[in-house]
Protein backbone atom coordinates (compact mmCIF):
# COMPACT_ATOMS: atom_id res chain seq x y z
CA UNK A 1 0.00 0.00 0.00
CA UNK A 2 1.53 3.25 -0.99
CA UNK A 3 1.99 6.64 1.38
CA UNK A 4 0.84 10.04 -0.01
CA UNK A 5 3.62 12.50 -0.06
CA UNK A 6 3.18 16.06 0.53
CA UNK A 7 5.36 18.57 0.73
CA UNK A 8 5.93 21.76 2.86
CA UNK A 9 6.76 25.63 1.22
CA UNK A 10 10.19 25.02 2.26
CA UNK A 11 10.52 21.62 0.60
CA UNK A 12 9.49 22.79 -2.33
CA UNK A 13 11.47 26.25 -2.09
CA UNK A 14 14.72 23.64 -1.74
CA UNK A 15 13.64 21.87 -4.64
CA UNK A 16 15.22 24.73 -7.00
CA UNK A 17 17.94 24.93 -5.57
CA UNK A 18 19.11 20.96 -5.89
CA UNK A 19 21.77 20.76 -8.84
CA UNK A 20 20.40 19.38 -12.08
CA UNK A 21 22.71 16.50 -11.71
CA UNK A 22 21.51 15.30 -8.66
CA UNK A 23 17.52 16.41 -9.02
CA UNK A 24 16.85 12.88 -10.78
CA UNK A 25 17.98 11.04 -7.68
CA UNK A 26 16.72 13.58 -4.89
CA UNK A 27 13.17 13.01 -7.10
CA UNK A 28 13.15 9.34 -7.38
CA UNK A 29 14.77 9.08 -2.74
CA UNK A 30 11.07 10.98 -2.71
CA UNK A 31 9.06 8.95 -4.70
CA UNK A 32 10.51 6.39 -2.92
CA UNK A 33 9.49 7.06 0.00
CA UNK A 34 5.42 6.45 -1.28
CA UNK A 35 6.30 2.96 -1.20
CA UNK A 36 8.94 2.49 2.06
CA UNK A 37 8.90 5.70 4.54
CA UNK A 38 11.61 4.26 6.18
CA UNK A 39 14.35 2.97 4.00
CA UNK A 40 17.53 1.78 4.61
CA UNK A 41 20.23 4.86 5.28
CA UNK A 42 16.82 6.72 6.67
CA UNK A 43 17.73 8.57 10.13
CA UNK A 44 15.51 9.54 13.02
CA UNK A 45 15.94 13.18 13.95
CA UNK A 46 16.27 12.79 17.80
CA UNK A 47 13.54 14.34 19.97
CA UNK A 48 11.41 14.76 17.22
CA UNK A 49 8.88 11.64 16.93
CA UNK A 50 8.10 10.55 13.45
CA UNK A 51 10.53 12.53 11.65
CA UNK A 52 13.49 11.19 9.71
CA UNK A 53 16.54 12.05 7.13
CA UNK A 54 18.02 10.87 4.31
CA UNK A 55 20.99 11.89 2.22
CA UNK A 56 20.59 11.30 -1.69
CA UNK A 57 23.52 12.62 -3.63
CA UNK A 58 24.73 15.14 -1.01
CA UNK A 59 21.26 16.06 -0.71
CA UNK A 60 19.72 15.87 2.55
CA UNK A 61 15.54 15.28 2.50
CA UNK A 62 14.16 15.99 6.13
CA UNK A 63 10.48 14.74 6.43
CA UNK A 64 7.95 13.27 8.50
CA UNK A 65 5.94 10.68 8.77
CA UNK A 66 2.08 10.66 9.28
CA UNK A 67 1.12 7.12 10.19
CA UNK A 68 -2.82 8.14 10.82
CA UNK A 69 -3.25 9.65 7.29
CA UNK A 70 -0.41 7.23 5.45
CA UNK A 71 1.69 10.45 4.71
CA UNK A 72 4.86 11.52 4.00
CA UNK A 73 5.27 15.24 4.54
CA UNK A 74 8.40 16.74 2.97
CA UNK A 75 9.65 19.25 5.34
CA UNK A 76 12.91 20.61 3.13
CA UNK A 77 15.55 20.00 0.81
CA UNK A 78 19.06 20.98 1.00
Amino acid sequence: MRWTLRYHRMATQGSYRVERGKAAAVTEAIRNLASNPRPPGSEPIPEQPDRYTIEVSGTVIGYEIIESERAVLILWIG
